[in-house]
């Protein structure tokens, strides 16, 4: 794997604090709402990974509602 360079370490960070606290939040009823440079930045990366999985094409058509997410093997992105 090699070496990590802290600006994408800390990229990874981002989004497990977005993702996490948006399941907390979940788990216990709360309204909590990512600041939206945080989630922007978490989508970006999620998009990143999707196009190096080669699945980025599914990705679009699912997020703009032209592919049921019932039959996509797109989701999730981190596998």
């Amino acid at each position: 794997v090699g070496p990590m360079r802290l600006e994408d370490y800390m990229r990874t960070r981002i989004m497990e604090v977005v993702v996490h606290g948006l399941d907390i939040s979940r788990a216990v009823e709360r309204d909590w709402q990512p600041p939206a440079p945080l989630l922007a930045d978490c989508l970006q990366l999620l998009t990143t990974i999707s196009l190096r999985r080669g699945s980025a094409e599914s990705l679009v058509l699912l997020l703009t509602g032209r592919e049921d997410l019932a039959g996509s093997d797109v989701l999730p992105v981190l596998r």
